[in-house]
């Protein structure tokens, strides 16, 4: 089977059983993954940032400071790697409520290995779409901010199928006037029609702007 490899990416693991955490290295590593285990919440939540790429292998059970709890505080940091969850013991309250979270999957120990990977595979895959679409959603980010006041206007308008006539009438400029800075803002954004625009806008937030005529 082929799986889900990218170069950039970790596969974090976290339990307190020694005998597990050396079972699920040597299963991961089978697979190619690059690995990095810990044997408690606290040096995993030191070692990823918000920029970090992969996911996250956690018991549910761990003393002092559980699965559920290590969710919550990772994306108190804006860590938003994939998050599996493995217990021998959990409640289907527990279950529900890692699921509810936003888990990529709740799995039962003992966990077959086949299982385990695949459930990988789909949680590196979303981190990597997940990263693709933020890294297109702060570019698009950028090209708007690169836009003068007035370029960002004329954009607004022109998503909301403003004509230039109209939108000139509500500046209180000529028709020329926006007709060039149309034409430098979609230049400045890389888009040509319409509905690129439209596109473009929604991934900056701001796909709701717009004055009525």
């Amino acid at each position: 089977m082929t799986h889900f490899i990218d170069t950039q990416s970790t596969v974090f693991g976290v339990d307190n059983d020694p005998i597990y955490r050396h079972v699920l290295r040597m299963i991961l590593l089978s697979a190619g993954y690059a690995t990095e285990l810990f044997d408690r919440p606290e040096p995993l939540l030191s070692r990823v940032s918000p920029v970090s790429r992969g996911c996250v292998v956690t018991a549910l059970d761990l003393p002092g400071f559980d699965g559920l709890e290590l969710f919550r505080a990772a994306r108190d940091q804006e860590i938003m790697l994939p998050f599996i969850f493995v217990s021998g013991k959990a409640s289907v309250q527990q279950a529900v409520t890692a699921m509810k979270l936003g888990a990529v999957d709740f799995l039962t120990k003992p966990v077959e290995p086949k299982t385990l990977l695949a459930t990988v595979d789909r949680a590196l895959l979303l981190d990597a779409q997940t990263t693709s679409e933020r890294a297109a959603a702060e570019a698009a980010r950028a090209r708007w901010r690169s836009l003068s006041a007035r370029e960002q206007d004329i954009c607004r308008f022109v998503v909301k199928d403003w004509l230039n006539k109209q939108i000139a009438l509500e500046l209180g400029v000529s028709e020329a006037a926006v007709q060039r800075q149309r034409a430098n803002a979609l230049k400045k954004l890389g888009v040509r029609a319409t509905f690129e625009l439209i596109r473009l806008l929604e991934r900056t937030g701001e796909g709701g702007g717009g004055r009525q005529p």
